[in-house]
C-alpha cells in the first residue's frame, strides 16, 4: 500500500517537474559560417531555448568564443575596408532582422551574437560550435577555419546591378539566403585567369528536419559585364554543391549569382563560396596502395603546380 502511494504521488508530481524542467536548446544555424586564421568577428546564432546560453564550446584548439550582451550591436564578419556608411547598413540590418524576431511560427525564435577569435595558428578546416544552457549542451553547427579574406552580403543584393563589390580576389564569400532571395557579387577578372569558384551549402547543414524537401539546393552561375550567363552549377558529380570553372577572357568585372534551386530561403540557408584562382583536384590515379609502400599518384584538377604526388603509408597498419 505504501509503494502505491508513493507511485501516485509520484505520477501526480510529473507534470509540475516537466512545467518548471528547462527547455532542451536547438541551434538553428550560425552566421556567417566561419572565418579567416588570426582573425576576431561577430556572428550569429539562431534557434530555441537559446537565450540564457552561458557558454560557447568550438571543438578543436586556437578558436575561442564568448556571447555578446544584447545591448551591443556590431556588424556580422570580417569585412575588409568596410566604411562607416556600410557599418550602420549592416547595424539596421540586424536590428531589424531583431525587431521581427519572436513571430508566431518563427522556427528561430531567439537570436544571441558570438565574439569568435580565431588565432593565427589556427587549424583551417571544419569546427563544430555548441552552447552550453540551462536545458543542457545544444546540438552542433558547422563552423569553418579558413585562410582567405572573408566578404559578407549587405542587402539589397537580389539584382545584379545591385551586387556586393569584392575588391580583390581570392576571397571567401558569406550570406543567407532567405524565402525568395537571389544574392549578388560583383568580382574583378583578368584575362588568363581560371577561376575555381567553389560553395558550401548542404554541407554547412546537411538535413534540416523541418524543410521541404529538407536541405538547400544552392544554385550557382557567373555572368559577365552585360549579364549573359557564362557558366551555371548546382552540383559536381556526386556532390551536391555547386561548383565553376571559368577561364576569363578579358579584364572586367563579372557577378557571382546564388539562390536555391526552387527559391526556398530561410536563415539557416547560410552559404560559403570560395573564389578565386584556387586549386581543385577533380579526380586522382591510382585509388589506393598497398600498406607499408609508397605510391606516386597523378593527380588531375584546375590550377595545380604539380601532375604527381608521393603517398607514404607505410606507417598504416591494417586491422
Amino acid at each position: 500500500m505504501k509503494h502505491c502511494v508513493l507511485l501516485i504521488a509520484g505520477l501526480l508530481l510529473l507534470p509540475a517537474f516537466y512545467a518548471f524542467a528547462a527547455e532542451p536548446p536547438h541551434l538553428g544555424f550560425v552566421y556567417p559560417a566561419g572565418g579567416r586564421q588570426g582573425s576576431v568577428l561577430e556572428v550569429e546564432v539562431g534557434g530555441k531555448a537559446i537565450k540564457n546560453a552561458s557558454g560557447v564550446i568550438v571543438n578543436g584548439s586556437d578558436v575561442y568564443a564568448v556571447i555578446l550582451p544584447e545591448e551591443i550591436l556590431a556588424p556580422f564578419g570580417e569585412v575588409s575596408g568596410e566604411s562607416k556608411e556600410t557599418f550602420k547598413k549592416r547595424e539596421k540590418v540586424f536590428q531589424d532582422k531583431k525587431a521581427k524576431k519572436n513571430r508566431r511560427n518563427d522556427p528561430f525564435p531567439e537570436t544571441l551574437l558570438l565574439r569568435i577569435a580565431i588565432l593565427d595558428r589556427a587549424e583551417p578546416g571544419e569546427r563544430e560550435l555548441r552552447l552550453i544552457t540551462p536545458g543542457g549542451l545544444s546540438n552542433r553547427v558547422a563552423f569553418r577555419v579558413g585562410t582567405l579574406t572573408e566578404a559578407q552580403e549587405l542587402e539589397p543584393n537580389n539584382r545584379k546591378d545591385q551586387a556586393n563589390e569584392v575588391k580583390s580576389l581570392p576571397a571567401v564569400l558569406n550570406g543567407q539566403i532567405l524565402a525568395g532571395d537571389t544574392d549578388c557579387f560583383k568580382i574583378p577578372g583578368k584575362k588568363g585567369q581560371l577561376l575555381t569558384l567553389k560553395a558550401e551549402a548542404r554541407s554547412l547543414k546537411p538535413f534540416m528536419a523541418d524543410a521541404v524537401p529538407g536541405w538547400f539546393q544552392a544554385s550557382m552561375a557567373l555572368y559577365d559585364s552585360k549579364g549573359a550567363e557564362l557558366c551555371h552549377s548546382d552540383n559536381f558529380l556526386f556532390n551536391q554543391e555547386p561548383l565553376l570553372f571559368y577561364e576569363v577572357p578579358e579584364n572586367g568585372d563579372y557577378t557571382v549569382e546564388i539562390r536555391d534551386s526552387i527559391y526556398r530561403g530561410r536563415e539557416d540557408f547560410v552559404y560559403r563560396i570560395a573564389v578565386g584562382e584556387l586549386s581543385y583536384i577533380t579526380r586522382c590515379f591510382p585509388l589506393g596502395a598497398q600498406a607499408g609502400s609508397t605510391a606516386v599518384v597523378s593527380i588531375y584538377g584546375k590550377n595545380l603546380d604539380r601532375q604527381t604526388t608521393e603517398v607514404n603509408t607505410e606507417s598504416v597498419s591494417l586491422p
